[in-house]
């Protein structure tokens, strides 16, 4: 093509982008001449002074501002405390108030357009001293519009939407939410129960009504950081209790609200039953809610009441279920009190002499390097480092470890974590004289905590309990034979042009392919379930005279040239006298006797059903 056809077409295809863009820049402009030409307003939202909302069969709510001032409630009660952003909100939306079409000129037939009992009606005034008396009717034919007028004048149609945004009840229009700020982070908790002396059981010499149980004191440096117990102890918090609470607390809205209660005693709050004061990141000033024991029947959520503001209202019951039951209820009681995705080394020492360390690699998984151990089981290592997330004190006995023997332990757990220099320590000793076997424990913080035996026991382990448990290891497709005797038959099953063809005995062959695939597939997935401590004699277990001993021999898939590698033997024996569907076996390679599930055995006998004479 050539250059002056090349220059032409690029100076027609400007021009059409220029005429395109020009277009729509038209067309943007055209809509937004057109939506400002159908404003009924001119004046904007910060000019509106004065508001009163008077909905059908509601009383007025009303509020005014000074330039510059925030709003103040003068109807129906002035101790409410207004929602700024909404009355700033209805302010905005008054005056961005369109006339989508006029009606009449006129005010024509009120109980036409639903007028003369309005849904809505609303008075404003300006900084100019200008009022605007606004009446909205019912919807028209199309549900799009509401029928609206202005003082007596004419009528008009207004958006929907503008007259859902006006239409505001007090409940809309006023402070609902328990704190100040529920935008800002809580950086301090309080708790305490009061005596009221009205549901309490009877009990001699009780505390004056409105006595404060000990309280719990919780609070974090910033933020992001952890929550920590300051009273009546200092320890650090369960940090998902505390969360669920302070959410609760900080995100709860009121409702029913009674802004002249006649008796606080009517709404279970002459002494109120529990107190709560809280602090945020932002100012830090205390903020104090008292809530009561009376529940509304049909919903039950309770009577609360700020401590700043008069009216009684209604939050939701379930926050007292996540009221701490004890002064201690919010202490941590993990024996790990870090997440156990940061542990990265485990060194275990017991007094018997069993030791072993857990190190995490580069790529995230988990091996064991002291003593060294060639197969070990991923599910295994990851099991015991999920244990150190949900073992659990019953109790915390006070004092230090000396004095519970903890200085010198049965067992010593180090704990290192990632970004922390200074390991955490786990020590246990039995308790003395327990007949349930209570164990005494250091948490990775060092405080004394008591375990259950069954929590402690968890923990206990050796480095056997990691070893993989995988008795045979060898890809399927791999497989090239497979010998094996059952009882006093011998057999030997080999691969011919992918097939399964019998070697031994003589002039056999294989009914079906699947019996040697199914035989394969239970070698291949063959896991110990157990291992036998301090296992008898062979003869004792059968294992001199076994059931059935197997070898398989494999080859690369395709490499007809490469050497095969025979794995085995792996010998099965006589089946546990205290689990009869579970056999003694041993495995070459893997040091110990083990017991596996009698399935094997299963799949050997019908695989031997299949092999009959040609």
């Amino acid at each position: 093509m050539k250059f002056r056809s090349t220059l032409l077409l690029g100076l027609i295809l400007a021009v059409l982008c220029g005429a395109y863009f020009g277009m729509q820049h038209w067309r943007v402009r055209e809509a937004r001449q057109a939506a400002e030409a159908k404003k009924k307003y001119s004046f904007e939202a910060d000019e509106v002074q004065a508001l009163e909302i008077h909905r059908l069969n509601e009383s007025p709510c009303a509020a005014e501002r000074a330039t510059g001032k925030p709003w103040v409630i003068t109807q129906p009660d002035p101790s409410i405390v207004p929602l700024q952003l909404m009355w700033d909100r209805v302010a905005q939306y008054l005056a961005l108030l369109t006339n989508e079409r006029t009606i009449s000129e006129q005010a024509g037939d009120a109980a036409q357009y639903g007028l003369d009992e309005p849904a809505l009606k609303m008075e404003a005034r300006l900084a100019s001293g200008k009022v605007i008396r606004l009446k909205f009717g019912k919807l028209d034919p199309t549900e799009s519009y509401r029928y609206a007028q202005e003082d007596d004048g004419g009528i008009f149609l207004a958006a929907k939407n503008s007259f859902f945004e006006l239409d505001r009840s007090l409940n809309d229009l006023r402070d609902r939410f328990l704190l100040n700020d529920r935008e800002s982070p809580l950086v301090r908790f309080e708790f305490a129960r009061i005596w009221t002396g009205r549901k309490e059981a009877a009990m001699e010499n009780p505390p004056p009504v409105g006595t404060e149980s000990v309280a719990v004191v919780l609070d974090r440096a910033a933020k992001d950081a952890p929550w920590r117990m300051r009273a009546p102890v200092d320890a650090p918090a369960d940090q998902e209790k505390v969360e669920e609470l302070v959410k609760q607390v900080q995100y709860a809205m009121g409702e029913g609200f009674v802004d002249k209660p006649a008796s606080l005693s009517e709404y279970g709050l002459d002494p109120a039953c529990f107190r709560i004061t809280v602090a945020d990141v932002k100012d830090g000033t205390p903020q104090t809610v008292f809530i009561g024991d009376k529940t509304e029947e049909k919903t039950g959520k309770v009577y609360a009441r700020r401590a700043d503001r008069n009216a009684v209202f209604l939050v939701d019951g379930n926050l007292i279920n996540l009221f701490p039951h004890s002064p201690d209820a919010f202490r941590e009681r993990r024996l790990v009190t870090r997440s156990a995705s940061a542990i990265k080394k485990v060194d275990y020492r017991a007094r018997d002499g069993n030791a072993f360390v857990l190190e995490k690699e580069a790529q995230g998984g988990w091996k064991v390097s002291q003593p060294e151990i060639e197969e070990v089981s991923p599910v295994a290592i990851s099991d015991y480092i999920a244990a150190f997330k949900w073992v659990v004190c019953s109790s915390f006995p006070g004092g230090t470890p000396e004095q519970y023997g903890l200085n010198d332990p049965d067992v010593t757990i180090s704990l290192t974590y990632e970004g922390e220099e200074t390991p955490g320590v786990l020590r246990f000793k039995p308790a003395p004289n327990d007949a349930t076997g209570s164990v005494y424990a250091t948490q990775d913080t060092g405080e004394v905590v008591m375990l259950s035996k069954e929590g402690a026991g968890v923990l206990m382990a050796d480095a056997t309990r990691f070893r993989s448990r995988q008795l045979m290891r060898f890809s399927k497709a791999d497989v090239q034979k497979i010998e094996f005797q059952l009882e006093n038959q011998g057999y030997v099953l080999e691969k011919a042009h992918d097939q399964w063809v019998v070697k031994q005995p003589e002039n056999k062959l294989l009914e079906n392919q699947s019996d040697a695939a199914a035989l394969v597939d239970a070698l291949a997935q063959l896991n110990a379930v157990g291992e036998v401590n301090n296992p008898p004699e062979a003869g004792a277990l059968g294992l001199d005279a076994p059931v059935f001993t197997v070898y398989v021999t494999t080859r690369p898939s395709g490499d007809v040239n490469a050497q095969g590698t025979r794995l085995g033997p792996l010998t099965v024996g006589k089946t546990d006298p205290e689990n009869s569907v579970q056999r003694y076996a041993t495995s070459a390679g893997h040091p110990g006797v083990f017991r596996i599930k009698q399935e094997l055995i299963d799949t050997v006998r019908e695989t031997c059903k299949g092999i009959r004479d040609q």
